[in-house]
């Protein structure tokens, strides 16, 4: 009898923490922060910068502070920058918003052994690719194509010809009117 009792105040202890905790899981995955149904998953991955080196071999390198946005079905977007690493995520909700488009943004000035490159975002051919992880995530890897930017500064040639097109601009102003 006594094992009768204890058996069976065992499983009314097991079913009440059962559905007491899968009742409290339930409730927390149905909501996110906005309060809408479904549970959260994640997109998550990495920027990868790919260049050229001076031996024609492709390099990749993860890219730090570049800005992706993510944008829902319905056209409300988040924005979120990677890391040192490259490395970026965000909580979806892949039940109610089946799709999502990523967008990054072309960077300038990444110095890399003393060159500064630029990386070209999603609208000038930056290649995105959609891995499918474990439930609720998925995995992306992002490769912007980047060159080397070339110096903008003026060399001594032109220069001098600034400097002569000020001096005859100072004693000749008849002759720019139409500039």
């Amino acid at each position: 009898m006594k094992k009768i009792l204890f058996a069976a105040s065992a499983a009314l202890i097991m079913l009440l923490t059962v559905f007491g905790c899968a009742n409290a899981v339930m409730i927390k995955s149905e909501k996110d922060n906005k309060g809408t149904l479904g549970p959260d998953g994640t997109i998550y991955g990495t920027v990868f910068g790919v260049f050229e080196n001076d031996w024609g071999e492709d390099i990749q390198i993860p890219l730090a502070g570049v800005k992706v946005t993510i944008t829902r079905s319905d056209g409300d977007s988040r924005t979120v920058y990677t890391d040192a690493h490259g490395y970026f995520s965000h909580t979806v909700n892949f039940e109610k918003y089946e799709r999502y488009t990523i967008e990054t943004e072309t960077i300038e000035g990444v110095v890399i052994d003393g060159k500064k490159y630029k990386f070209y975002g999603t609208t000038e051919n930056a290649i995105i690719t959609w891995w499918d992880t474990f439930v609720n995530a998925k995995k992306v890897d992002i490769f912007m194509p980047g060159e080397e930017m070339k110096d903008k500064s003026l060399t001594l040639t032109n220069s001098h010809f600034m400097k002569i097109l000020n001096a005859l601009h100072t004693f000749f102003p008849s002759l720019f009117k139409n500039f």
